[in-house]
This record gives C-alpha cells, structure tokens and sequence, in this order.
C-alpha cells in the first residue's frame, strides 16, 4: 500500500472557509473534496461527507455558517469514493441522520471496500455504513 495521502494525516492544512453559493445553500468542503449544505425548513441536507479524517473540519465550518449537527436530516453523497463517502459513518454516529446513495453505489460501503479507492489515499476502507435509500434516476 503507499503512503498515506497528506490529507489523512495532517487534514487541518486543508481548511478553508466555507461560503454562501446561493441563498440557501453553502460550500463546507476543504481544498480537497467539495462538499454542500443545502438549508431547508425541515432540516439541512448534506451533500457529500468527505474523508474520515475531515469530518472535524466538516463539523466546524457547519458551526461557522450557524448549523448545528442536530439540524441534519439527510446526508446525500454523489458515489461511493472514499473522499465522498468517508465522513458518513462518524456522521451517523453524531447525528443519527440517514445516507442516500444511488442504487449502483449502494453495497460498496460493506461488500466492495475495492471500490471506494481508500488506496489510492494509502488508507484502507474501515468505515462501513448501511444505506438508507437507494436513489434512482428521476428520484424527487
């Protein structure tokens, strides 16, 4: 396996400052991996959870823009890749919210660790999770 990518062990030189991009919805990433917050009057929904070792970063930008874990309702990720799919496991712990992922993505967190490419961060994939909802193609 190789070395750990630098973001696995020293993430906090990936902070950056999340940002509005529209009225309700803001950038919470790192300057690794983009992730969102849409805002909702029934809760945010997370786009994407980035890696494990960014979920600190993570909660403290939601802190910055005023979002509290206890307002999450939904954690959304884009596909299976280690970098979108790495913070959702430590998420649920915090906050108990489900994980939607599309139907062709879905049993790669348990069954296919290959799949997430952990390795090509020198990490190996140790973060399981069950999805919730498999989303399909014209889901609402």
């Amino acid at each position: 396996m190789k070395s750990p990518h630098p973001i696995c062990l020293e993430p906090e030189r990936y902070r950056t400052h999340p940002f509005p991009i529209a009225e309700e919805l803001f950038f919470v990433g790192n300057r690794a991996v983009s992730l969102y917050l849409l805002r909702t009057p029934a809760g945010g929904i997370l786009l994407d959870t980035g890696f494990p070792q960014t979920v600190p970063l993570l909660i403290e930008a939601l802190e910055t823009i005023g979002f509290s874990l206890g307002e999450l309702r939904w954690m959304v990720c884009t596909h299976a890749h280690f970098d979108h799919i790495g913070g959702v496991r430590r998420l649920k712990e915090l906050t108990g919210a489900p994980v939607a992922l599309g139907e062709a993505d879905a049993d790669i967190p348990v069954n296919r660790p290959d799949l997430t490419e952990a390795e090509l961060y020198g990490m190996k994939w140790d973060q399981g999770f069950v999805v919730d909802r498999c989303l399909h193609d014209g889901d609402r």
